[in-house]
């Protein structure tokens, strides 16, 4: 039986491999890990501490331009490259009671 099943995403186009192979995605970019994923984080301060004290792989938190966005690449526990990012001009959020 399957353990495990990967999606990746290129432009549209979805692709899903199952594996019995316990082994990471990597992508390269110009011979460097790139990360298979970003997620928007909206307090970039608060995630990137809450990993690091959880003992999670996080590499340092780069600010560019005059802080107007942030970012830091971290590793989760299957060794998987993400990237949690934010910045000033990011959607907010809206709580709808009713669907």
């Amino acid at each position: 039986m399957p353990c495990c099943t990967t999606r990746i995403s290129i432009r549209s186009l979805y692709l899903l491999i199952e594996t019995t192979d316990q082994q990471s995605l990597s992508i390269l970019r110009n011979g460097t890990p790139f990360p298979i994923m970003a997620m928007n984080c909206p307090d970039i301060e608060y995630t990137y501490k809450q990993l690091k004290d959880k003992g999670i792989q996080v590499d340092e938190l780069h600010t560019l331009g005059d802080g107007e966005a942030k970012y830091f690449y971290f590793r989760d526990l299957d060794g998987n490259l993400l990237e949690a990012a934010w910045s000033r001009w990011d959607p907010q959020d809206e709580i709808k009671e009713h669907f």
